[in-house]
């Protein structure tokens, strides 16, 4: 009896924690952490073909490559070479969509540091792009 009721007791936290963890994870992206201009530092990418990983990365300096976002819904793309602009939606679950049809999954936003992930599948036969990218404001 005794280890019936520790086991059960043992689920239900289990259980009870798994509901918390997972609530807190499906939070909303908060805008005014967003809104602002981030330098791109860092990035690493794969790309995944015939069952090989082609991984790279490269680091950037200030300047270099930033994203500004805004309180209107708009991200500008900038770099010493070109400016872009697109619209954002913040999905749950830290995911922002740019332009209707990229989705980024956002890891980790702070005060000065952002990460988000990127993933493409390419072809039926497991072939795919990953990029994760790092920012500081």
């Amino acid at each position: 009896m005794k280890k019936s009721i520790i086991v059960s007791s043992l689920a239900l936290f289990a259980l009870a924690y798994a509901c918390t963890k997972d609530t807190a994870a499906a939070d909303p992206i908060p805008q005014d952490l967003l809104i602002g201009k981030w330098n791109l530092t860092n990035a690493y990418w794969n790309s995944h073909y015939y069952g090989l990983d082609n991984k790279d990365s490269a680091r950037f300096s200030l300047g270099e490559l930033s994203y500004e976002f805004t309180k209107d819904g708009r991200v500008i793309s900038l770099s010493p070479y070109y400016k872009d602009t697109l619209k954002y939606r913040i999905l749950n679950s830290r995911l922002i969509v740019l332009d209707d049809h990229d989705t980024i999954k956002i890891s980790l936003l702070a005060n000065a540091k952002m990460q988000w992930h990127i993933m493409n599948v390419k072809s039926d036969a497991g072939d795919f792009f990953e990029e994760t990218d790092n920012f500081t404001r």
